[in-house]
């Protein structure tokens, strides 16, 4: 942090706001068990309702993504009071349903914190592994056309999942033994769950896919507005705030306010409930009004994301020749 951005208050903001948590996370729950209902009704014998499958699989990877922001959230230790709740939670509940050790991705998102898009940025290292990786980070680009938005799915999958294992297996060795035992029950109590009640053709259908072929476009377009189509002058413009105008976009692509993203990353000890009013707090600050990047909104809007994909050229070399240090 620095300048003027140093002197904002935010003591009032840090504790973690518990309720709206716990309503997230059922809420997130309840309108994916909506679906997996309505999918099983489409399954038994009513093919009017198959023509919902593509909004199914839409809104159930739209809640996912939303699930994985909340693991995001406890990986911070900012969604609940008790530090093994907040875990616990964050652990068996939002990250185990997708193969993800939230542990694992804890010591890998601080790092992200700690040396934002540099070479010892983790989450940077993945995106200039090699040429081919780094080409579908590259921006500015001409992205409103199929072939862009095909290379795109393509890259979103295979870079997702590519993630996942490397993150997971970053600390696979110091799992505590306890933590393998909590996440295999949880497994264990799952399968038998699906089987018991004769719901194995709905999981495939309205969980797996979408998370194999969904969540991780989401994924991608969330992250290339956090951290691309910048100038990268500074502090503030190594990252963006998106105060959307359509709130239906924001839930689909920026659950739980992570659409805020300079903002988390220069107060990354505010929880995500209170981010909109330390926003506002900044955009009083005469630092950030002139030096921040804000956008309206991703797609929609009067200065939308996908402008700044298209226009902006960063003030600094991306993508240093030399190899990854991975000493992180």
């Amino acid at each position: 942090m620095d300048g003027q951005l140093s002197k904002i208050n935010s003591a009032d903001l840090i504790q973690p706001n518990q309720s709206s948590f716990w309503f997230a996370l059922f809420a997130d729950y309840f309108i994916v068990a909506g679906c997996l209902i309505l999918g099983s009704r489409s399954l038994d014998g009513n093919p009017m309702l198959w023509f919902l499958w593509p909004l199914l699989w839409f809104i159930v990877g739209s809640r996912q993504h939303a699930l994985l922001i909340l693991m995001h959230e406890t990986s911070h230790g900012l969604a609940l009071r008790s530090s093994r709740l907040n875990d616990f939670v964050g652990d068996i509940f939002c990250a185990a349903p997708f193969f993800v050790k939230m542990r694992s991705y804890r010591a890998d998102h601080l790092a992200h914190h700690k040396w934002n898009n540099t070479n010892r940025d983790p989450d940077w290292i993945r995106k200039h592994a090699n040429a081919k990786v780094r080409e579908g980070w590259t921006y500015p680009k001409d992205i409103l056309n199929f072939r862009f938005g095909l290379r795109f799915w393509q890259n979103a999958i295979a870079y997702h999942f590519a993630s996942v294992d490397r993150a997971n297996s970053a600390i696979e060795l110091v799992e505590k033994k306890q933590h393998k035992f909590m996440r295999g029950t949880a497994y264990l109590v799952a399968i038998m769950i699906i089987f018991l009640m004769g719901f194995l053709e709905e999981f495939l259908l309205f969980w797996v896919f979408p998370f194999v072929f969904v969540t991780p476009v989401l994924l991608r377009i969330r992250s290339v507005a956090e951290h691309f189509g910048l100038p990268y002058k500074d502090t503030y413009s190594e990252t963006r705030d998106v105060v959307f105008r359509n709130r239906f976009e924001q839930y689909i692509f920026a659950p739980h306010n992570i659409g805020y993203h300079l903002t988390h990353h220069l107060y990354a000890n505010v929880p995500m409930s209170a981010l909109p009013r330390l926003q506002n707090r900044l955009a009083q600050n005469s630092d950030y009004a002139q030096r921040a990047q804000v956008n309206d909104g991703y797609f929609s809007g009067l200065n939308p994301v996908f402008r700044d994909l298209t226009t902006i050229q960063a003030q600094r070399c991306l993508w240093k020749n030399e190899e990854p240090q991975h000493d992180v």
